[in-house]
């Protein structure tokens, strides 16, 4: 063998030696590196429940994720779930798995709605029992089945009306407190005694909610006729909540609430000029500051005494709480001595509702036998503005 091809042997020996220690090197592991990932696709994941046929409740199916060997995995740990929003109405919806940790991908699964069988609005019967009310016998509602045999769960609309049914059976959920906070789901709902859902301004617990979002539940992270819904569904304090608030809470003392406007009304007129209830006490309003007439208002309402102005912006406040539209405090001056004008003219103030006056003060204080529904000229008024409300 010539010096040449002894050459070419030691050289290919020393490569063959350098490339075997290069790869053991990379092979070789040390204590900071991360550990291998399992093998994911092994990885299973399923719901709970894949069909509903009920509505009126969120749904949100329990997640149970398993490795390649059968173990169960943790959420949080090896895993997230997200559900889609709203989970209440007839529909498909889908629950994402997203693998962490030791894991890595995601899984895509979904679930159905059908909504009573797949008929929404599907007929039914009312199971009854007679209940003592005031020493008579009256006839109440006491549950429900639709005629395919299932019932309804939750808030559910029966004909017109929204009710909430707990149970399995269709049992209708009744309180015997006039009304209540019940909770599913993250949702807050009013529920009357007789088991119906109360909607829109309510006052629970001394708390201000509105109850207009899904199924008549609380509202929440909304601002709402100038009051800001929190996310736990109350409003938070200022005047125009604390105004509404006190106004809710006399209404619902002196007159049903589902009552005509007028009905409504009456019954506030014969509140404030029974005598029984407020007291005149000389306040004179500060007509320059725009929020005066929810001032005056607010401070008839807790403290029960007040001049013209505030019996004015008091009935003003309350029939606009009832829904009237056209709400203002009828400020002027009228024939008297009170004030010590030179021209025989003192303040006076009365409520504008809807193309007529109302003058609770003047048949409160007496010198007016009939203050309901008066035209303009009921008294000689002058210098006259009109202060609305809202």
């Amino acid at each position: 063998m010539n010096s040449k091809k002894i050459f070419y042997v030691i050289m290919t020996f020393i490569l063959i030696a350098f490339s075997y220690c290069t790869v053991k090197a990379e092979g070789v592991s040390n204590n900071t590196e991360s550990k291998e990932i399992p093998d994911s696709f092994a990885v299973v994941a399923v719901l709970s429940t894949y069909t509903y046929n009920t509505i009126g409740v969120i749904r949100t199916p329990s997640v149970t994720v398993t490795d390649a060997k059968g173990i169960v995995l943790a959420e949080g740990v090896d895993y997230t779930v997200a559900y889609d929003k709203g989970r209440m109405e007839p529909g498909e919806y889908n629950v994402i798995v997203t693998l962490m940790g030791n894991y890595s991908g995601s899984r895509n699964l979904s679930f159905t709605i059908k909504g009573n069988s797949g008929k929404v609005n599907q007929s039914g019967k009312w199971s009854y029992k007679n209940k003592k009310v005031k020493g008579k016998k009256v006839r109440i509602k006491t549950a429900y089945q639709y005629n395919d045999g299932t019932y309804p769960v939750g808030a559910t609309k029966i004909g017109k009306t929204y009710y909430y049914f707990k149970g399995t059976k269709g049992e209708l959920d009744i309180s015997s407190k006039k009304q209540r906070i019940l909770i599913s789901d993250g949702l807050k709902f009013d529920v009357a005694s007789n088991g119906t859902l109360k909607k829109g301004w309510q006052v629970v617990k001394n708390k201000l909610y509105y109850f207009g979002g899904t199924y008549h539940s609380a509202s929440v992270n909304k601002k709402i006729e100038g009051i800001t819904l929190t996310q736990s569904g109350y409003a938070k304090k200022n005047l125009d909540s604390a105004v509404k608030k006190e106004a809710i809470l006399l209404l619902d003392s002196i007159t049903d609430r589902n009552a005509s406007k007028k009905t409504q009304l009456r019954a506030v007129y014969k509140y404030m000029t029974s005598k029984k209830h407020l007291s005149y006490t000389t306040k004179n309003p500060n007509v320059k500051d725009k929020n005066w007439v929810k001032k005056s208002a607010y401070n008839m309402l807790t403290t029960k005494s007040g001049s013209c102005s505030g019996f004015a912006a008091m009935f003003t406040v309350m029939a606009n709480e009832i829904g009237y539209k056209k709400t203002y405090v009828y400020y002027g001056r009228i024939h008297g001595t009170r004030d010590g004008a030179a021209d025989g003219f003192t303040r006076h103030a009365a409520s504008y509702v809807d193309g007529y006056l109302y003058d609770t003060e003047g048949v409160f204080a007496g010198w007016l036998h009939d203050g309901w529904q008066l035209s303009k000229e009921y008294v000689t008024f002058k210098d006259v503005k009109m202060y609305r409300y809202k």
